[in-house]
């Protein structure tokens, strides 16, 4: 049995709730992979390369993968093809990140992007902007395509006031998904501010489903 931690765009394995995560699952004597999705480039970075990334992560082990953001999408589309993931732990996961991203954007911007091929993005855990490339929506708009048709237990948890995610993409995962449970918050796209109650939920969701020991 192992977990893997995936962190969210323009972040690392660093991230405050990585941490939290990988310290509380160790005291209860369970490994806990947090690999770094942006390497070995963030200007190159695409769900498809994460998910590549992943793959040799997960190997033939039980394996509940835990997934903020960017990462939480990329648990779910890793779950469809590696039946070896038991259960899935998603903090504002990222779905349809392609119609969102593009929506965010002016029609100038866009169009910017498309022909000039890099956007600049804020990395928050580089401290340093990078020149995005455009591959990557061009990737997201094929992961958004997928039918997330696997079904597995699932608990996720978003926040109401989530300005980068609204809370409704989780709301609309469940429409197919009645295996899953959604929480929502009084929060941000962070969370930040309810790690100790989504780590005891959390850990509650794992007893429950015979992962960890109570």
């Amino acid at each position: 049995m192992q977990f893997i931690y995936l962190h969210g765009f323009a972040s690392g394995p660093l991230s405050s709730k990585a941490v939290y995560f990988r310290e509380n699952l160790e005291k209860l004597g369970h490994t806990v992979k947090v690999p770094d999705l942006n390497l070995p480039d963030f200007s190159t970075l695409t769900i498809s390369r994460m998910l590549k990334q992943l793959k040799p992560l997960i190997g033939s082990k039980k394996t509940v993968l835990i997934g903020s953001s960017l990462g939480g999408l990329t648990a779910a589309l890793a779950a469809q093809s590696h039946k070896n993931v038991i259960a899935m732990i998603l903090m504002a996961p990222a779905f349809e990140i392609s119609s969102r991203r593009v929506s965010r954007l002016s029609k100038a911007d866009y169009r910017n992007w498309q022909k000039t091929g890099f956007r600049k993005y804020m990395h928050y855990a580089h401290n340093i902007e990078y020149n995005l490339h455009y591959k990557f929506i061009q990737d997201a708009e094929k992961q958004d395509a997928k039918k997330f048709r696997r079904k597995l237990p699932t608990l996720i948890f978003h926040g109401i006031h989530d300005e980068v995610v609204p809370f409704e993409v989780s709301v609309n995962y469940l429409q197919n998904h009645h295996e899953a449970k959604l929480l929502l918050f009084n929060s941000d796209h962070s969370l930040s501010d309810k790690i100790q109650e989504i780590w005891q939920m959390s850990r509650d969701f794992l007893v429950s489903e015979k992962i960890v020991k109570n």
